[in-house]
């Protein structure tokens, strides 16, 4: 797993996150997690504007994933951001 190089890739990665939550590989979450960290770290803006495109996405899918609820608390945490659309 590689750090995201743009918002669209780490939009992609929060996608493959719950996937990877709802076949129960915890250890691929975890390690998503760290990358997501490790992303914000060194490119703050792109990962908010990425968890922000990435609640859009969700928001206009009738029946999203039940992990999906799941992994935007996830990535919240981890980028230490307040619950609320940035």
């Amino acid at each position: 797993m590689h750090s995201p190089q743009d918002a669209s890739e780490a939009v992609g990665l929060m996608w493959d996150l719950v996937t990877a939550l709802e076949k129960g590989e915890r250890d691929y979450v975890d390690s998503g997690a760290e990358v997501v960290q490790l992303t914000f770290v060194q490119h703050p803006a792109m990962m908010r504007e990425a968890l922000a495109e990435f609640e859009r996405q969700v928001a206009l899918d009738p029946a999203p994933a039940g992990a999906v609820p799941e992994i935007i608390e996830t990535v919240r945490d981890v980028i230490g951001s307040p619950d609320e659309t940035f």
